[in-house]
């Protein structure tokens, strides 16, 4: 078995175990939406993930307790890009699919939240991106706004909602030409 098999796994086990797992009253997210929305999004012009790639990112989102919420947190912060590696400001990044906040000390790790410890590589591989975007957001109590760094901009709420309600099909208006084509593309990828 690979070291993502036992991950998968891992994450399955945690689930039958653990409360903290998908509320019922939230819909999976299933590795051929996050595959459709991958391919559909060409703002980048990032390479497509492999089926195996998608289930474990479906693996991961659906391990915390809003997989569309933390699915849509993702697309917002990197278009699904988990090599994604934003320079706020000097030693601070937001890194990975989830756009994790890292500020980097002498030892070239995170000193800050629950990103301490890891290294922006490391932040990198999507279930660890997944996994310390979904602590830093509990950590907020659920605060989108706060995960968002606490900011007075209101739009970032917005945002998630509409891509929420594209990966399920519907287009929603949303301010920002990039994000109108955002949830354009999503809601045109997820349509049954």
């Amino acid at each position: 078995m690979t070291r993502w098999h036992l991950l998968f796994f891992g994450l399955v086990f945690l689930c039958a175990i653990q409360p903290r797992c998908a509320r019922a009253d939230t819909p999976a997210v299933t590795a051929d939406l996050l595959c459709a929305v991958k391919s559909a999004i060409k703002l980048h012009r990032q390479p497509v993930w492999t089926p195996e790639r998608c289930e474990e990112v479906e693996a991961a989102l659906n391990a915390t307790p809003d997989p569309r919420q933390m699915a849509a947190i993702c697309t917002n912060e990197s278009d699904l890009n988990e090599r994604a590696l934003v320079e706020v400001r000097p030693g601070v990044y937001d890194v990975g699919l989830c756009g994790v906040r890292c500020v980097l000390g002498q030892d070239k790790r995170c000193t800050n939240g629950p990103a301490r410890g890891y290294t922006l590589a490391q932040l990198m591989a999507p279930v660890t991106s997944i996994h310390v975007a979904d602590l830093v957001l509990n950590s907020h109590g659920g605060s989108l706004r706060k995960y968002n760094g606490g900011t007075r901009e209101h739009g970032y709420e917005a945002r998630i909602g509409a891509i929420m309600s594209a990966l399920g099909g519907v287009e929603v208006r949303v301010k920002g030409h990039r994000m109108e084509k955002l949830v354009r593309q999503i809601a045109k990828a997820t349509r049954p």
